[in-house]
């Protein structure tokens, strides 16, 4: 049996009852499968005795010692429930242990009698000792129970402690030890001195040395690294071949010679990538990545104007109505005067208007196809599609972009990211996806200067906007919230607007929020774009593909509130022009230390790639992403910044694996069948 397999229910294992099973269900631990695979989430390393280090370079440590106690003392109120001990370290060393309402403890820590401890000791400068207050102990002797080894740490919920774990892991291992199979690949265990699963498990939990330890994480993350990047490789080495299609690129070459700006580096490696792969006799599965304002729409138009020459639709996926109509206005201006239909297809068009939609795309009149949820729909019938491109991917799931490709034969797929991916994570979670990356802005693009202010600042603020708005520029406010709320001291949106009003009330303010109707929020940025409005206060549903050239200033409140990588998209919404634009963070005391280091990390870096690596070690991908609701894996033991080397590694071995026609029979049939489960079971949809 293979370790997926092991799905039976907790019951019993380790002697645990119904609230033992409940208690687990709090920690995601649903089976013995489950259970295998709850990792620690750090050591406590009781191998060795230790002795104090030097107080005067260090106040505090965790370690294990053996002591003596040489003394008792009840301390606090009238009831004296406090007991002080007095004790001796190895070394002769006294320190102290404060049990807080534990004095009936005073009868096991009797006078004389030796003890191994292990806890986080503070080193006390009125009293000159060390001491101790929340610690394991155990009574002294040649084979102890908790100490000399190395003991495992789990992340817990009420009722649970990591020795409870321990010894359910123990039962559970026991088992799989009896009836189950690794499922790492013999040449792989080979060439990079893996352990088998078996030892890597029993290693993770309960680890014999610090060395087998560090072996056992090595074993462990090159299998997650591997299944998670071998299935998405094998699905893509079996898709069905088609007859290629000999495009031209008169039509592209028109247009991009039209255009009142030349287009980028990245942009045209990006696009030659792209013509390539739509020439080809397999179908495309490419993600595109650039950086905020580095133009992939742009790029991923031009790519599909070649099949739009040769006669077949191009489907262009929102995922907002207001984003969807954007895109629509905009390429409608490119496309029109060169007499190629555009259509808009969102939920929130009229019964009329979608009608004439719908038909126009089933007879072919429309070449490109921009919308929403709405394309995905059955009664979307398409006659030739052949290309799709989806923005903001991770806002679809898996499932519904099959279905777009399912709408036509050999479809070619072109997924765009707005938050930044780092090179490690894209390689891996899209191990069947080719990667474009555009890494340069349009030519004349100034840096954003950022500034930090604390709330109470906002006049000196006001005072730099009324310098920008004198200029005819236009400035966005952005919020955490829409309304007024009992549980949180936050600024909103409907109030500020107010406000805004008032202090600048020479100037016209509105708002947008995702509470507005779609064609008010429709009106409103029409508005905003015509220059009718001067300030935008809004949330960060502005935060994606709101492209005003002629806004400057960016204003964010209660920037604490927001993540790194949302940060990034919102300051990526001014800049977008020749002309210097601002950004201005204003937040609120104290701060938390990942407060701090977001606010930090956003000011001192312009680099989206960056800051999505910085975002994704402080929150990990699926909070990132989007991606645990878009059906992706959810990590256990990998991580997609710490071992961005073993994930290239692993991406070659399978380039080299996949090339070679008698890979396969280096794996038996029941293990590369496993390969697919453990991939599915792991947690990813496909």
């Amino acid at each position: 049996m293979f370790l997926h397999e092991f799905e039976y229910e907790l019951k019993g294992i380790g002697g645990l009852g119904e609230k033992g099973v409940e208690r687990l269900k709090n920690l995601q631990i649903l089976n013995v499968k489950d259970l295998i695979e709850f990792f620690p989430v750090k050591y406590e390393d009781r191998q060795n005795i230790q002795t104090f280090p030097d107080f005067s370079k260090m106040k505090s440590c965790d370690m294990m010692t053996v002591f003596t106690v040489v003394g008792h003392k009840k301390f606090g109120d009238s009831s004296k429930k406090n007991l002080k001990l007095t004790a001796r370290s190895v070394n002769d060393e006294p320190f102290e242990i404060l049990l807080f309402n534990r004095a009936f403890l005073e009868n096991v820590f009797k006078i004389d009698k030796k003890f191994y401890i292990y806890s986080k000791f503070t080193y006390n400068d009125y009293s000159g000792l060390w001491s101790c207050s929340n610690f394991d102990s155990e009574v002294f002797s040649d084979n102890p129970e908790r100490f000399k080894k190395i003991l495992p740490v789990y992340s817990l919920t009420e009722g649970l402690t990591s020795k409870k774990i321990s010894l359910y892991v123990r039962e559970a291992l026991e088992y799989f030890f009896k009836f189950g199979q690794t499922d790492i690949p013999k040449f792989l265990i080979e060439k990079y001195s893996l352990l088998s699963l078996s030892e890597a498990l029993k290693e993770i939990h309960f680890p014999s040395s610090l060395e087998m330890l560090e072996k056992a994480k090595k074993t462990l993350i090159y299998r997650e690294i591997f299944l998670l990047q071998f299935f998405s490789r094998y699905r893509s080495s079996k898709v069905l071949f088609r007859e290629k299609k000999h495009l031209s690129r008169d039509l592209l070459e028109r247009v991009v010679s039209s255009l009142p700006f030349e287009l980028t580096e990245g942009q045209r490696i990006s696009i030659d990538e792209i013509f390539l792969d739509l020439n080809s006799s397999k179908p495309m599965n490419r993600l595109l990545q650039g950086d905020v304002g580095s133009g992939k729409t742009l790029v991923a138009l031009l790519s599909g104007l070649p099949l739009i020459e040769a006669g077949y639709q191009v489907a262009f996926m929102a995922p907002t109505d207001l984003l969807a109509r954007q895109h629509y206005d905009n390429l409608s201006n490119i496309l029109s005067p060169l007499n190629i239909s555009v259509t808009l297809l969102t939920g929130s068009l009229k019964k009329r208007d979608k009608e004439q939609a719908l038909e126009s795309i089933r007879s072919g009149t429309s070449g490109l196809i921009v919308g929403t949820h709405a394309i995905f729909y059955e009664s979307t019938e398409f006659k030739r599609l052949a290309y799709v491109i989806i923005d903001e991917q991770h806002k679809f799931g898996v499932f519904q972009r099959e279905e777009l490709k399912n709408k036509g034969e050999g479809v070619d797929m072109l997924l765009m990211s707005a938050t930044p991916i780092p090179r490690s994570f894209a390689l891996t979670l899209f191990g069947d996806l080719e990667v474009s990356f555009i890494k340069t802005l349009p030519k004349g693009r100034l840096p954003i200067t950022t500034y930090l202010a604390k709330h109470g600042n906002e006049d000196k603020v006001y005072e730099f906007l009324r310098k920008e708005l004198l200029k005819g520029h236009q400035v966005y406010f952005v919020y955490p919230l829409i309304s007024s709320s009992e549980k949180f001291e936050l600024k909103d949106v409907n109030n500020m607007c107010l406000k805004l009003k008032e202090v600048f009330s020479e100037y016209v303010v509105d708002m947008l929020h995702s509470k507005l109707p779609a064609d008010l929020k429709e009106e409103i940025m029409k508005n905003f774009y015509s220059k009718k409005v001067d300030i935008l206060v809004a949330t960060s549903v502005i935060e994606v593909g709101i492209d005003c050239p002629n806004a400057t200033c960016m204003v964010v409140e209660h920037a604490e509130r927001f993540g790194l990588s949302t940060l990034h998209q919102i300051r990526g919404r001014v800049g977008r022009s020749n002309l210097q634009s601002f950004f201005f963070l204003l937040y609120k005391e104290p701060l938390t230390s990942a407060g701090k280091f977001r606010l930090k990390t956003i000011k001192e870096n312009l680099d989206g790639f960056k800051i999505a690596e910085e975002d994704l070690r402080l929150r990990g991908p699926g909070n990132l992403f989007g991606l645990e609701q878009a059906g992706y894996l959810k990590l256990k033991i990998a991580n997609f910044v710490d071992d961005r080397d073993v994930i290239v590694l692993i991406r070659e071995e399978l380039d080299l694996f996949f090339d070679d026609n008698s890979a396969y029979d280096n794996l038996d049939i029941d293990l590369l069948d496993n390969l697919f489960c453990s991939y599915l079971n792991a947690g990813r949809s496909i």
